[in-house]
C-alpha cells in the first residue's frame, strides 16, 4: 500500500524534470534543414547562372556547394543556439548572429578555396570586398537573430512573420552586398545574379528553418506523453503549435 501511495507523489517531480533532449532535437533539426536549404539554394543559383550563359562547371561546382552548405549550417545553427536562453533571448540570438555570421562566412570561404585548389579550379582571391561582405553579414544576422528571437516570444507570430523578417534583411543588407559584389568586386553578371538570389532567399530560408525547427520540436513534445515540461514554462512561449 505504501508503494502505491508513494507513486503518485513522485509523478510531479518527474514531470518537473527539464527535457534534456529538447535543445538537442532543436539544434539537430536546424542542422539538417540548413543542409537542405544550402543545397536547394546552390541548385537554384547553378541553374540561373547556366541559363544566363555561364559554362557548366561540372565537379568544379562542388566548392560552391560546400561553401553554401557550410554557411547555412553555421549561421542557422549559430542563431538557434540563442533559443536555449530562458532569459534575454532576443539579445542572445542577436549576439550569436553577430558572431556566427562572420565565423561561418570565413570558414565556408576557406573550405571553398581549399576544395577549389584540390580540384585545380580557379581559387577565389581574398580581396577587400570579402571583408566588406563579412562585416555587412555580421550586422545583418545580428539584426535578424534579434528579430527572430523577439518573434519566438510572441504568440501571434506565424511563419509569414518570420519570412517577412528574412525578406527585410535580404532587401536591406543583401542589397548592400550585391552592390559590393558588382561595384567593388567587379564580378561578372552571372555571379552578381547568383549573389542576388542567395542574398535575398537565404535570410528568408534561415528564418523559416528556425521557426519550423522550434515548432516541430514543440509538436513532438506535445504529442509525446512521456515528454517532460520545461523547467521554465516561459522559455518556449510564442511559437504556435498550429
Amino acid at each position: 500500500m505504501s508503494d502505491v501511495a508513494a507513486e503518485p507523489a513522485s509523478m510531479p517531480a518527474a514531470q518537473a524534470t527539464p527535457p534534456a533532449h529538447k535543445p538537442v532535437s532543436r539544434i539537430l533539426t536546424v542542422i539538417w534543414m540548413a543542409i537542405a536549404l544550402g543545397i536547394a539554394l546552390q541548385l537554384v543559383i547553378l541553374g540561373t547562372k547556366t541559363a544566363m550563359g555561364a559554362p557548366w562547371p561540372g565537379l568544379k561546382w562542388l566548392p560552391d556547394l560546400l561553401n553554401g552548405v557550410t554557411w547555412a549550417i553555421f549561421v542557422c545553427a549559430g542563431v538557434v543556439l540563442g533559443t536555449l536562453a530562458s532569459r534575454a533571448r532576443t539579445a542572445a540570438m542577436g549576439l550569436l548572429g553577430l558572431i556566427s555570421a562572420p565565423v561561418g562566412f570565413s570558414l565556408a570561404k576557406g573550405l571553398q578555396r581549399g576544395l577549389q585548389s584540390m580540384l585545380d579550379a580557379p581559387v577565389d582571391k581574398i580581396a577587400p570586398a570579402l571583408y566588406a561582405l563579412c562585416g555587412v553579414k555580421a550586422v545583418e544576422y545580428a539584426c535578424l537573430g534579434a528579430v527572430i528571437g523577439w518573434l519566438l516570444s510572441r504568440s501571434w507570430a506565424r511563419a509569414s512573420h518570420f519570412a517577412l523578417s528574412g525578406l527585410a534583411a535580404g532587401v536591406v543588407f543583401g542589397g548592400i552586398n550585391v552592390w559590393i559584389t558588382a561595384a567593388v568586386a567587379k564580378a561578372k553578371p552571372p555571379a552578381v545574379v547568383g549573389a542576388a538570389i542567395n542574398e535575398l532567399l537565404f535570410p528568408i530560408g534561415c528564418a523559416l528553418v528556425i521557426y519550423l525547427a522550434t515548432a516541430a520540436v514543440r509538436h513532438i513534445t506535445a504529442l509525446n506523453p512521456q515528454a517532460a515540461l520545461p523547467e521554465d514554462p516561459a522559455a518556449d512561449v510564442g511559437v504556435p503549435l498550429a
